[in-house]
């Protein structure tokens, strides 16, 4: 079972989606899977910034804010 669907927080629409706007930072694998695309394309854009994202630790984790401004930039390029 992936962490995004382990959450207890986390409320089942009638959809049977889950939650996850309540984590306010995100692991690599968490974001991409939010994103659609793959670890390595989250990396990419992280390295190039246009994805930010905070260092705790070894550890390299993605603000939820950053996510929608990335997504919110997609928008407004189209």
């Amino acid at each position: 079972m992936s962490r995004l669907n382990s959450n207890p927080d986390a409320r089942s629409d009638e959809g049977g989606f889950r939650e996850v706007e309540r984590a306010l930072l995100y692991q690599v694998s968490e974001a991409a899977a939010l994103l659609g695309i793959g670890r390595t394309n989250v990396y990419y854009l992280m390295n190039d910034g246009k994805l930010g994202s905070v260092r705790i630790g070894s550890r390299r984790l993605i603000p939820r804010a950053a996510l929608l401004a990335f997504v919110e930039g997609l928008a407004e390029a189209s």
